[in-house]
């Protein structure tokens, strides 16, 4: 049941990622209202889910998190659009929700409710790492559309996409402070992990988790391309680029759960 109703959101936004795109192929409005509704539909659905299984526990907290994933992402998708009044932003962070949402419907095995009985550090964990991931995407979406618009300038013939994506700066903006407050986060929500094993004694378990090294390859080299980005060093599109280079990185994270899902039951 649990399958089958979020694999139904998923349509759903799929369905309004068509939307968003064909409105933003042909500026038709109707396209946009009609993707902006079905999406928000899908949000309100997506909601009801993840206060049933808070409210149930009939599913392991490991699920409740990936479920968790797509849906804080296309909040801060919203708000970021609505911050900086830069359209499409929603469209480019779809795509990424797909996928992710795909490999969440793969984890949707029934638990024991007792895996709802965490310490009050795994919760903070759990929140920090949702939110650093989601501006992470943020930070790709905008990076895409940042490249997008460079390869359009570096053309001798722009095309209208050039017209319909928001400035450069405007994306530049947009890009260094999603990173910057997701490097921050997920910096916190690693901490959190690790004073949470500590309290556990697994401290030297968990290092052996794939997952956690790849964690902190990723916010490492993150924090790298925020340093760089403050400074004078490097600019523009090589910032962009770094930022989706190990965003591979943290897509890598979230699917070796379902490679090593025991090492991720004990947190991480």
């Amino acid at each position: 049941m649990t399958h089958w109703f979020f694999g139904s959101i998923f349509a759903g936004y799929f369905v309004s990622w068509l939307f968003y795109f064909a409105h933003f192929e042909s500026e038709k409005e109707t396209f946009f209202y009609l993707g902006r509704r079905i999406l928000s539909l899908n949000l309100v659905l997506h909601f009801a889910l993840l206060l049933f299984f808070f409210s149930q526990k009939t599913v392991d907290t490991t699920v409740f998190f990936e479920f968790s994933i797509p849906f804080i992402i296309l909040l801060l998708s919203f708000f970021m659009e609505w911050r900086y009044r830069a359209k499409f932003l929603v469209l480019f962070s779809l795509p990424i929700v797909l996928l992710i949402s795909i490999l969440a419907t793969s984890q949707t095995q029934q638990h024991a409710a007792d895996a709802w009985d965490r310490h009050l550090w795994l919760w903070f964990h759990f929140g920090f790492i949702l939110l650093g991931l989601a501006g992470f995407v943020a930070a790709v979406s905008s990076a895409i559309m940042y490249l997008w618009q460079i390869s359009q300038l570096k053309s001798k013939h722009p095309g209208q996409n050039f017209l319909k994506l928001p400035s450069l700066d405007t994306l530049d903006r947009i890009h260094f402070t999603s990173l910057a407050w997701g490097v921050i986060l997920f910096s916190m929500g690693i901490l959190t992990g690790v004073i949470w094993a500590t309290g556990l004694r697994e401290l030297k378990i968990i290092f052996h988790d794939p997952k956690v090294i790849l964690s902190f390859i990723t916010c490492f080299m993150y924090w790298v391309i925020v340093s760089l980005r403050g400074s004078s060093f490097s600019r523009g599109h090589k910032i962009a680029a770094g930022t989706l280079v190990v965003f591979v990185l943290v897509f890598l994270t979230l699917a070796s759960n379902h490679y090593t899902p025991n090492a991720f039951g004990r947190g991480f």
